[in-house]
């Protein structure tokens, strides 16, 4: 015991400078010991306490500091001796340590605040105030660390030594040693007396300040609260690196709603239509839906909640975008027509893309306007259209009077000469010469005015077919073998072949028998001496249609004339150019009796050689009805049919 190198003196001394309270009493709870701090505190000199107990102390001092509760944190120890047990107790006063934690805990609640900024100063001088009145230092500062001008300054400070704290610190005087994560505190000394204790502020290895402290006399107090101070760094440098990353959160927060403020313009001036859609189990909600959009459909946010977008889509472009969702596809430039709220469709072009979390996006523009002006375009173009072919038909339309008249006409005044002058001049193969084109151009004038009466009663909905089960076949078969003599004599051949004897359809056997003739009639013109004729006929492979087939081997026709070619006044060949004769109604005329069959005509341009008009009727029964057999008329009805069909070929070319 007598080799220790320290006295009783000097550890009462440490005690009594140390800023704890410190006793120790006997099992009877008399006072044995009390330090310097503790006396202080209730405000006793040591001899008034030393031997008595609690109760026998008059209290100088209350232990409530401005009506506030004070913090303790006890540290108790019993002594045992031989005859005696002594009970020791240190008490530290935590009232600057919870101070300080609620100032960080303050500052880092309203870190998120719009007025952070302007706390923070706040909060820090309480931290300071603190922190400086604990640990009974003369002057404290924290200072920040600028990156970008590399150097130190000055924040915020406590105390009242004036120009103790340089406002700015160059980096480079000791910010090596500050960077060094080892290193606690740095000790800098003025005049032998003064000295400043700086104190790094780092969280994760980067540093965001200091702290300086200083005493004006170095009796090293500052090692009695070395420990807290480096707490407190340590808080802080968490405290300002979540400043650090809500700032930058803050300044990326305010550019994304700049951004987003400036998409939202753009989308509600410059796109017409945008909205988010929801895909929930294959069904369709919104999510959001831009301004002008809803201009434009007249819905309101309200309407739209209870409704599915697809239910606004119009019946025949739904199954599309159900398809597009079901199966996620994509859609660009879709044109699709949307129900608003007026009940009027608007024309829309939209772009439909799949993305994050069964999202749909949407955007696209209003082409109703568009639309319509294309509308009235094409209808304004067709009206010129029809007007010009108007006035070529009724050219051709006069050609086609004048000319047999003129035949008719020149025909009887030489008849008439003859008998006037001597009709012995006029022989009996010559009248009856003349006689044959009376009849021919007449039956001509029949033909046209025929086509025009039908045209104009199909046009009104008053021409009328008559309807019944027929052989088709047979019927077709009937008319080709009528003309295979005419065709012969005007030296054409004409087959007729079928892969059905029989086919069973509903029909009206002299309308068919107009069509065939008519298209008969356009194959003689254009074939050549000696040319063929084909008549096929057969089904489709689904059973649903007899196919007839008119094919010869003259010149072929264009695919931009079979586009046009049964449009009333239309012929393929110019009025003044062209090598046959024709109204330019006979093929329009054909179209009408086929679609009143519910059929359809056009022409095979792929085809090598010649050209090839095909009719597709549906195969059909009337119920309830026996099957007709072909009437077997006249052979005069039949040949008078047959001539005024043939009667605008000449044989000019025989």
């Amino acid at each position: 015991m007598n080799n220790r190198e320290y006295t009783i003196e000097d550890l009462e001394e440490l005690l009594d400078n140390i800023p704890y309270e410190v006793w120790m009493k006997d099992k009877e709870g008399r006072y044995k010991y009390v330090n310097k701090y503790f006396s202080q505190k209730i405000g006793c000199s040591k001899k008034k306490i030393i031997g008595k107990t609690d109760l026998d102390i008059e209290l100088g001092k209350s232990p409530v500091v401005n009506e506030e509760k004070v913090y303790y944190e006890i540290y108790n120890k019993d002594i045992k001796r031989e005859k005696e047990i002594i009970l020791g107790s240190i008490l530290k006063e935590m009232n600057g340590e919870k101070n300080i934690q609620d100032a960080i805990i303050e500052n880092l609640i309203h870190i998120t605040d719009r007025d952070a900024e302007k706390n923070y100063k706040k909060y820090d001088s309480k931290i300071l105030f603190e922190l400086k009145k604990k640990i009974k230092a003369d002057d404290i500062a924290i200072y920040l660390y600028n990156r970008h001008s590399n150097n130190m300054s000055l924040y915020v400070q406590e105390g009242s030594t004036e120009g103790i704290f340089t406002t700015k610190y160059s980096f480079n005087v000791f910010g090596q040693f500050l960077l060094n994560s080892k290193l606690n505190k740095i000790v800098r000394n003025f005049n032998g007396c003064q000295t400043h204790y700086l104190y790094p502020i780092r969280a994760k290895d980067t540093l965001h300040g200091m702290i300086e402290i200083y005493y004006k006399n170095d009796d090293s107090k500052h090692y009695i609260g070395e420990s807290i101070i480096k707490q407190i760094s340590i808080l802080l440098g968490v405290s300002l690196e979540n400043r650090t990353i809500a700032k930058h959160l803050k300044t990326e927060l305010i550019k994304r709603e700049d951004v987003q403020k400036k998409l939202e313009m753009v989308i509600d001036t410059v796109i017409d239509i945008y909205a988010l859609i929801k895909k929930k189990n294959n069904m369709l909600q919104w999510i959001d839906i831009n301004k002008k959009c809803m201009e434009i459909i007249e819905w309101t946010d309200k309407d739209l909640i209870d409704r599915s977008p697809l239910e606004l889509v119009h019946a025949d472009d739904k199954e599309d975008l159900k398809f597009a969702v079901e199966n996620h596809k994509e859609y660009k430039n879709f044109v699709c027509r949307i129900l608003c709220k007026s009940g009027n469709y608007k024309i829309l072009s939209i772009n439909w893309s799949n993305i994050s979390n069964g999202n749909i996006i949407i955007t696209g523009k209003d082409i109703t306007n568009e639309r319509e002006l294309l509308k009235d375009k094409e209808n304004l173009q067709q009206a010129v259209e029809v007007e010009s072919l108007k006035t070529e038909f009724f050219a051709n339309l006069s050609h086609e009077f004048k000319t047999p008249l003129n035949i008719i006409l020149s025909a009887v005044q030489v008849i008439l000469s003859c008998i006037n002058n001597n009709l012995e001049s006029l022989s009996l193969d010559k009248l009856l010469k003349y006689l044959k084109g009376i009849e021919q151009n007449s039956y001509r004038l029949l033909k046209l005015a025929n086509n025009m009466i039908d045209i104009t009663k199909i046009d009104g909905g008053f021409y009328e077919v008559e309807m019944d089960n027929h052989n088709i076949v047979e019927v077709i078969e009937n008319i080709v073998q009528s003309v295979a003599e005419y065709m012969t004599n005007n030296k054409r051949n004409i087959t007729f072949d079928t892969m059905e004897e029989e086919i069973i359809t509903a029909c009206d056997p002299d309308k068919i028998e107009r069509i065939i003739l008519n298209l008969l009639s356009n194959s003689m013109k254009f074939t050549s001496v000696n040319g063929k004729i084909y008549v096929d006929m057969d089904i489709t492979k689904d059973c649903k249609n007899v196919i007839i087939k008119v094919r010869n081997d003259g010149p072929a026709i264009s695919l931009e004339d079979s586009k046009k070619i049964f449009n009333r006044f239309t012929q393929s060949e110019n009025l003044l150019t062209r090598s046959v004769e024709g109204s330019g109604i006979g093929l329009a005329l054909v179209k009408s009796l086929v679609e009143l069959h519910n059929g359809k005509i056009y022409v095979n341009t792929h085809i090598n050689n010649g050209t090839e008009f095909c009719i597709e009727l549906p195969i059909r029964k009337i119920m309830n009805s026996t099957m007709s057999p072909v009437l077997n008329k006249s052979i005069n009805s039949k040949v008078q049919k047959y001539t005024i069909e043939f009667s605008d070929i000449y044989t000019l070319n025989q």
